[in-house]
């Protein structure tokens, strides 16, 4: 019997409750491709963009000057929440700009939200300049770091996070985004472009995910497979289930309905990387990243 190993959990290594108040909007790994595993949107614009070291390197050129300039740019998102979302990035740079430079931006042509590498520093950006701050936190390079941005119109607040810790709180009343929900890896405006790698990048229409329930039904299910099964073992707390297999291209190869105890999902799954993504009848959503071995 082959085995399968859960090798990565998706939303920051913590998998969250969805409810109607407070969603998982897209989900876009940037591991292999620029596909949503959400299976919500459409996948990422990418020119110029290579994979490696784990993720999707932008080579910090800007592509309106010199064709061969790196390029990564989010769908419109029609269900995009101005006025409550949280933003998350995995992001690793190896060296710090001469320049300050972005790290993501969000409004393609309005640029309304966005992080910063400034020196060695993170900074906030909030329409155009309007509101600009270099933290006092420094950004370690050659590791991945986490970035969070939220915020919530309620309390007219947005905050800044870093590997987990907030870094600072920015009272905003309102944002200039001219509708325009996509975020990217440059600044028209001042043509400049990130430098370094991406991935993990997760949109949620809540500006505290983590005060959500967490999902503990989901974490105890255990896979196999066999020549001609997925076998999915669902704990009793878990309830019935919905399962989706993907490839790593995005496509879907498999829907099960799973319930409590021991299931056989007719499917025969070759060697190599898939997603499966759950669903139980709460509306929680888990995504999690297996791989098929010997």
């Amino acid at each position: 019997m082959k085995k399968a190993l859960f090798i990565f959990s998706f939303v920051l290594a913590t998998t969250f409750s969805i409810n109607a108040q407070s969603s998982l909007m897209a989900n876009y790994p940037l591991t292999e491709n620029g596909v949503d595993i959400s299976g919500q949107n459409d996948s990422l614009y990418l020119n110029n963009v290579t994979f490696q070291n784990g993720g999707a390197y932008s080579n910090g050129i800007y592509a309106g000057n010199d064709t061969t300039g790196s390029e990564i740019i989010t769908p419109p998102f029609t269900t995009f929440d101005y006025d409550n979302f949280t933003v998350y990035l995995d992001f690793k740079i190896e060296t710090y700009p001469e320049n300050r430079e972005p790290i993501i931006i969000g409004g393609y042509l309005w640029r309304w939200i966005g992080a910063y590498v400034d020196g060695d520093k993170l900074a906030f950006m909030a329409n155009d300049f309007s509101l600009y701050e270099i933290t006092d936190k420094s950004i370690p390079l050659n590791q991945w770091n986490k970035l969070r941005i939220s915020f919530k119109k309620e309390d007219d607040k947005c905050s800044l996070f870093l590997n987990d810790s907030l870094v600072s709180d920015y009272t905003i009343l309102e944002f200039s985004s001219g509708d325009d929900s996509r975020f990217v890896n440059n600044h028209g405006g001042s043509g400049n472009t990130f430098k370094g790698y991406w991935k993990n990048l997760v949109f949620y229409n809540s500006s505290n995910p983590e005060g959500i329930d967490e999902i503990s039904p989901f974490d105890n299910i255990s896979v196999s497979h066999s020549d001609e099964y997925l076998i999915v073992n669902v704990p009793d707390k878990s309830g019935n289930i919905v399962m989706d297999v993907f490839d790593v291209q995005g496509i879907m190869l498999k829907t099960a309905w799973l319930s409590k105890g021991v299931n056989h999902c007719t499917i025969n799954l070759r060697e190599g990387v898939y997603m499966l993504r759950f669903k139980n009848s709460k509306g929680a959503v888990s995504v999690k990243k297996i791989m098929i071995t010997n």
